[in-house]
């Protein structure tokens, strides 16, 4: 029967000596912050492009709502992305 991952991985890290052990957990804890700010900068990215976009396309159609303008660039985004697969 196989060894699960997760028994193997805590049985090699109770191997190391205590500095190592720490050095992992500090790698870790690194590991797991980048995680939790990663995919929030890329919503922060994307909404920012959008307000941009909603911007230049203002200028050009003033006479649209917003929620117009955000339909365009569904339109816009779709025909970009969905076309070319």
């Amino acid at each position: 029967m196989a060894i699960p991952i997760k028994k193997k991985l805590l049985e090699s890290f109770e191997n190391l000596p205590p500095e190592r052990q720490k050095e992992l957990l500090d790698f870790a804890e690194f590991l797991k912050e980048k995680a939790k700010m990663t995919p929030s900068k890329k919503k922060k990215d994307a909404f920012k492009k959008l307000e941009k976009l909603e911007g230049i396309l203002k200028d050009y159609c003033p006479d649209m709502s917003s929620v117009e303008l955000q339909h365009k660039i569904g339109e816009f985004l779709e025909k970009k992305y969905v076309s070319h697969r």
